[in-house]
């Protein structure tokens, strides 16, 4: 192999090191059901408005909002609350685009959590 072809193919491993470890070391970088499956653990259906707050709170997410009413089309918290944190932006070295990924904790009229969602919106920079 020439040196140039060398060269070339260690840049490549070293582009396929980044885009993996991205997205195995990242938690913002994992799908969307990765990062819902992650805050149910922490926040499983049924918890109360409190317990989410204070993960909130540990977690040191800055509040996006929170709505008690005329809540967005195909959210079905009738008399709940919507709860919405920014988890953080996810920023890749070679490419000109960041996602930022938020969380929705959807509670029913008792306060009682019954849904959470996760938007990943990816925006070129």
């Amino acid at each position: 192999m020439s040196r140039k072809s060398t060269l070339l193919c260690c840049l490549a491993a070293i582009l396929v090191l980044i885009l993996v470890g991205c997205s195995t070391v990242g938690p913002l970088c994992r799908s969307g059901e990765k990062v819902r499956a992650s805050i149910l653990k922490r926040t499983p259906l049924g918890c109360s408005s409190e317990q989410v707050y204070t993960f909130i709170k540990q977690q040191r997410w800055p509040a996006s909002y929170e709505e008690t009413e005329g809540l967005a089309p195909g959210r079905t918290a009738a008399g709940g609350i919507e709860v919405a944190r920014e988890l953080g932006t996810t920023h890749f070295l070679l490419f000109p685009f960041e996602t930022t990924v938020i969380a929705y904790w959807i509670f029913d009229k008792d306060g009682r959590l019954i849904d959470v969602r996760i938007i990943q919106d990816t925006d070129a920079l």
